[in-house]
């Protein structure tokens, strides 16, 4: 077993030199700092009353200090890489020179000490400090290997036994164990943790996701829940004009080996700063990078542009690191391999390389191509050649430009995913040395290979990283233009988020943006969350606003942030002309004025729809109430335009606030027409019919928030005095309070055929059980184009509905209409009951055709795309 009392014996020799190490550069670099400054050292001791002598003795004192309560709290030298040494000598001493400087204010005597002297001991210290840390780092290694790192055993069959296990674990200098369970019977996994846990060994299991080994570099921290990137997502970082995805290393092979069918006879390209200042100069060859499935950033600049405009989850994606992570993650053979490119010499020396550093590995082939064009029947014979060995990923290592072009041409005729690598093959075929970890993070691995290749690498390296410094900085009249010329930029502000989950104003944009007609507008999408992110969605760029859990008062806070971000956004650059701010509901109105200074002097306008009479529900305290009707007020005083979802809310709007002689229109809500994508017999729906206790078109259903305007209580009060067995399924939220209530007038919960059920965030579910409802009973009374009475219309052929004029509007003569007197909804159920197939289908032929005559999303997009532009 691991000596774990040699492991403490080398850590404790490792910090105790270091201190020493440490307490010698601080005595030299005060002496170097005198005897610089005063071009002596004899007398130094007699200037200015000793101060330097105290100050040279609480130096020690404060490096002591700091070395045994900060630097000793970390790992030893010898574990950390050059880089993390570096900031860990440069914190260090920052923390003595604050404890030195706090000392000579304390004993009033900073005045006496030179300012010069005090410059140059900081600066030697560290580079001192850092210097000798290094030396005696480079020998320790040089001297011991890398003993000092601990090892892992890693147990990946079920087939060994335990006391071979033991044996080994007892021979070699291991610290760990690894236990792959997916790899394993669980049983046999469970005798492994038995034993494992009586030697006293600490042990860790693997975590897979689906066949995936879970690897470090993809786990991400989500809502205080680590979790890892299903896919690599469609937002785009748009550099040059190249679109580059966002991606981390793994997470980027997770995706290629996840989705690798549907990547084959496609490519994949890794650009750094000399081929991105290639596609700068050539537009040829940028199309040919926007033609690959995707571009990852090779380069540290790259990657770093990403960060500074805001990309969460931006990593750079190096074509060698790639094939690493790749080879490393294939090594069981499922994903087969083949590689195009480079020398014959190169070839075997990868060949050799990989079946000692990766073996299981599956090569189906490599070929190196002759340095000319190949002529057709040439090309022909390397295309069959490749399509016959079967391998999945085809790497191609020609050199940039010529081997993104080479995939281009081949798209479609390659049947794998072809990746263009450059230098890989030689890194790993250990023909040309990489550069150490430590400078690739600091990203100076260009700079590394201009000194082993200058005469080759001068013109790439130092030329392109001047022009690519000229471009990104000139290139700004570039992205206005596109922003100026291409997109009209429409803010959205109100509607949480898409993808819709359970919300009007949710559906309302995920369709707005599904159905948009128009490519020269560009929709931003604010959605409410517990943290900060950014997420394409429908070619809608969305980010999200980290706003509180303070209950009702969340919207609020949320719709500030998110109109605040936009407005800085938008101030941020100054290309974006014409801005529209489209905002929903009137939740902000006594902050709109001052938020309305800002828009206009950006040369934006406000687009309000104001949802329906919120302030007048009843859910509502009295100042709660008089806060929402008076916000309502201003924000129609503030907007330029008022698009009203339902002629009788833009009446409502006319006269209520005719002293601001509103700027109003009318556009609808929208609805789908489509048949919901699951089957009458699919598995979901069917055992939604069984947990229900119900089957198809032997219910009445209602869908809604479970709050008082929705009348839920006469519902369930006329429902129970029908005598159908009919079910009544009502899909609310939850609201025990208000359920309460109502349970203790009515007694529902002793009828059988009344159920309440949780929220269904399937919305092809929804309208599944919707399509097979006997009859949807609708109760909503407050103001506007209510989405829930749409979806009724296009999916259930009966429609039971409350008669107030926003619902008549809608409507019209393809429902049934009750009212709140006692007894009326029970004789309106009774009629449906007895009505006849015939009169059914009429029923919902009138509704379907209401639906598609005057709600379609369709039609409804583009209404708002024409006041949008």
């Amino acid at each position: 077993m691991y000596n774990s009392k040699m492991k403490i014996r080398n850590d404790k020799r490792i910090r105790r030199i270091t201190f020493m190490m440490d307490e010698m550069s601080i005595i030299v670099a005060f002496l170097l700092a005198i005897v610089i400054r005063f071009k002596e050292i004899m007398k130094w001791v007699d200037f200015n009353y000793g101060i330097y002598v105290s100050l040279f003795i609480t130096s020690l004192i404060f490096e002591t200090l700091v070395y045994f309560i900060y630097d000793y709290s970390g790992p030893n030298i010898v574990a950390m890489d050059p880089i993390d040494n570096f900031f860990m000598a440069f914190k260090s001493r920052v923390l003595l020179q604050m404890l030195s400087l706090g000392y000579l204010f304390v004993v009033q005597r900073s005045i006496l000490a030179s300012r010069i002297v005090i410059g140059i001991f900081s600066v030697l210290s560290v580079v001192l400090g850092y210097i000798i840390r290094m030396v005696y780092r480079y020998y320790y290694i040089k001297k011991n290997g890398d003993s000092i790192f601990p090892m892992v055993y890693k147990i990946k069959s079920d087939n060994i036994d335990i006391n071979h296990i033991k044996e080994e674990i007892d021979i070699g200098d291991y610290e760990s164990v690894l236990l792959f369970t997916n790899m394993m019977d669980e049983k046999k996994a469970n005798e492994y943790l038995q034993e494992l846990r009586k030697m006293g060994i600490r042990t860790y299991v693997s975590l897979n996701y689906e066949d995936y080994e879970i690897r470090s570099g993809i786990i991400t921290d989500i809502d205080t829940y680590e979790a890892m990137p299903a896919f690599v997502g469609s937002e785009k970082c748009r550099i040059f004009g190249i679109n580059y995805s966002i991606s981390r290393i793994e997470e980027a092979v997770h995706h290629v080996l996840k989705y690798i069918d549907e990547l084959k006879g496609q490519y994949i390209c890794f650009s750094n700063v000399h081929t991105s200042v290639v596609a700068r100069e050539n537009h040829d060859y940028l199309n040919t990078l926007n033609g690959a499935a995707f571009v990852f950033p090779d380069g540290a600049p790259i990657y770093r542009v990403e960060k500074m405009r805001g990309f969460v989850g931006a990593e750079r994606v190096a074509g060698p690191d790639f094939m690493e992570n790749m080879f490393r993650d294939t090594m069981d053979g499922k994903v087969s391999h083949f590689f195009y490119g480079s020398t014959e010499k190169t070839l075997a020396n990868l060949r050799e390389n990989l079946q000692m550093v990766y073996p299981g590995l599956n090569v189906k082939g490599m070929y190196s191509p002759p340095f000319r064009k190949l002529t057709p029947e040439e090309d022909a014979e390397v295309i069959k050649m490749i399509n016959e060995s079967g391998a999945d990923i085809v790497w191609v290592g020609l050199g940039a430009p010529k081997q993104e072009e080479w995939m281009r041409d081949h798209k479609g005729k390659i049947n794998a995913v072809m990746m263009g690598v450059g230098a890989g093959f030689d890194f790993h075929a250990g023909t040309l040395k990489r550069a150490p970890l430590w400078i690739r993070r600091v990203g100076l691995e260009w700079l590394f290979r201009l000194f082993k290749e200058p005469a080759r690498l001068f013109k790439r390296y130092v030329v392109n990283n001047i022009k690519f410094m000229v471009y990104l900085l000139t290139d700004k009249t570039r992205e206005a233009e596109y922003y100026h010329t291409k997109k009209k930029q429409i803010f959205c502000i109100g509607c949480k988020g898409v993808p819709a989950e359970y919300g009007g104003f949710e559906t309302f944009m995920d369709n707005l943006t599904k159905y948009r007609h128009r490519d020269d507008i560009r929709y931003h999408i604010a959605r409410i969350a517990d943290s900060n992110g950014r997420y394409i969605y429908n070619d809608a760029k969305c980010f999200d606003v980290k706003t509180p859990q303070v209950g009702a008062g969340r919207a609020v806070i949320y719709d500030l942030r998110a109109l605040r971000r936009c407005v800085n956004y938008c101030k941020e650059r100054p290309e974006i002309t014409d801005p529209i701010f489209f905002i929903m509901a009137c939740r902000i109105g006594p902050f709109m004025g001052h938020y309305k200074r800002k828009i206009e002097k950006l040369g934006g306008k406000v687009i309000l729809n104001p949802d329906g009479h919120d302030w007048s529900r009843r859910k509502w305290s009295r100042p709660v109430r008089a806060y929402w009707k008076l916000s309502e007020k201003l924000m129609v005083k503030h907007a330029d335009r008022i698009v009203c979802d339902s002629q009788e809310i833009e009446k409502y709007i006319n006269k209520e606030y005719a002293c601001y002689n509103p700027n109003t229109t009318y556009i609808a809500y929208g609805a789908e027409l489509t048949a919901s994508a699951y089957a009458d017999d699919s598995d979901v729906f069917v055992n939604w019919l069984k947990d229900n206790s119900t089957s198809a078109g032997e219910y009445y259903i209602v869908v809604g928030r479970f709050v008082e305007e929705n009348n839920f209580d006469i519902i369930i009060r006329e429902f129970m005095k029908t005598s159908t067995d009919k079910k009544l399924i009502i899909i609310t939220t939850t609201n025990d309070k208000l359920a309460m209530t109502i349970n203790k007038q009515l007694n529902y919960q002793n009828d059988e055929r009344i159920i309440i059920s949780k929220p269904i965030y399937d919305k092809e579910l929804v309208k599944k059980i919707r399509e097979n409802a006997f009859a949807y009973i609708h109760g909503h009374e407050v103001g506007g184009t209510n989405p829930s009475l749409l979806e009724a219309l296009a999916s259930t052929s009966v429609n039971l509905v409350l008669d107030v004029k926003y619902n008549r509007e809608v409507v019209q003569d393809a429902g049934l209409y009750w009212y709140k007197d006692e007894g009326n909804l029970a004789e309106v159920i009774s009629q449906v009951e007895t009505l006849g197939s015939d009169g059914r289908k009429a029923m919902d032929f009138k509704a379907k055709k209401r639906i598609k005559d005057h709600y379609t999303w369709d039609y409804i997009s583009q209404k708002y795309e024409e006041e949008f532009c």
